[in-house]
């Protein structure tokens, strides 16, 4: 879809380690995301800002620790459960997986409440849950389906049944970027926490 934006340039911006000085952004109404979160926003963080570092999302303690050279992976005391490797393409890191024994490319959206899937074989459903609808940045709801599908396989991770949201509206991004769907909040917080390493192009997950 499309919104409504402008470019304005911020003298000073500062998160955490993270400082920007003279950098450009973009100015949009966050209205929906805020009401569909219940929390008031100043703004979004983009790739623009986080490219260089690792990223530590940790749900057990609701926080987010930002690590910048030299201080990378210095916070794994203990190791990840599943380490996966990525690749960066239009700023998505996407990693690999299969749907039963078949070869998929997922990308990794942390704003995303479920998976995703674009096209697909039919065969691969297991079972249609529900109708629901997709909502972006642009507020319009887009009808599409909710369902179970059997055997995802990402990393070192086995998931029986794991559900996913069927969009034929992500096609055009998905092809130009070379993957099938999304991996969102439904696969992240099945971990107590994950971490995302853009210099390694590597991402960590803990049981």
């Amino acid at each position: 879809g499309q919104i409504d934006a402008h470019e304005q340039e911020f003298t000073f911006f500062k998160w955490g380690c993270l400082k920007a000085i003279n950098t450009k952004g973009l100015i949009i109404d966050l209205s929906y995301l805020e009401e569909s979160i219940g929390v008031p926003l100043l703004g979004l963080i983009g790739y623009g800002m986080i490219f260089d570092t690792e990223l530590v999302i940790d749900y057990t303690t609701k926080t987010i620790d930002v690590y910048k050279a030299p201080w990378l992976s210095r916070h794994k005391k203990q190791s990840p459960s599943m380490t996966v490797s990525f690749k960066l393409n239009y700023h998505f890191p996407v990693i690999h997986g299969s749907i039963k024994s078949q070869d998929i490319a997922l990308a990794i959206d942390t704003g995303a409440r479920s998976n995703l899937l674009c096209d697909i074989d039919k065969s691969l459903i297991f079972k249609a849950k529900k109708a629901t609808y997709l909502v972006g940045v642009d507020q319009v709801l887009i009808p599409t389906n909710q369902v179970i599908i059997e055997r995802t396989t990402i990393g070192d991770a086995h998931f029986a049944h794991l559900e996913y949201v069927l969009s034929h509206t992500a096609n055009a991004l998905a092809k130009q970027a070379d993957f099938e769907g999304f991996i969102g909040g439904q696969f992240l917080k099945r971990w107590s926490k994950w971490a995302i390493n853009y210099r390694k192009k590597e991402i960590y997950f803990w049981e």
